[in-house]
């Protein structure tokens, strides 16, 4: 089953396991964040899994400056100095 929500996230659901494809999403805000991390509680509560797909660097660098890196389970690519 496919949904596909007016702000380019589209979400993918199978048994246990929700895939969450950001490739299309514009720029990342808090309200990006914060459905993410209800998505994850969400699947959290029911006995399931968020796997987050194709994020951005800048959605990357926003969910570890919310703090939810652990939680949303996304790791910042970072750049060498």
């Amino acid at each position: 089953m496919n949904f596909v929500d007016g702000g380019g996230l589209k979400l993918q659901m199978k048994i246990g396991k929700i895939n969450l494809d950001c490739a299309s999403a514009p720029e990342p805000d808090a309200g990006t964040i914060e459905c993410m991390a209800y998505l994850q509680l969400a699947a959290i509560e029911r006995g399931g899994d968020l796997s987050i797909e194709n994020a951005s660097p800048a959605l990357c660098e926003l969910i570890e400056l919310c703090g939810l890196s652990e939680t949303l389970r996304v790791e910042v690519q970072r750049q060498p100095e």
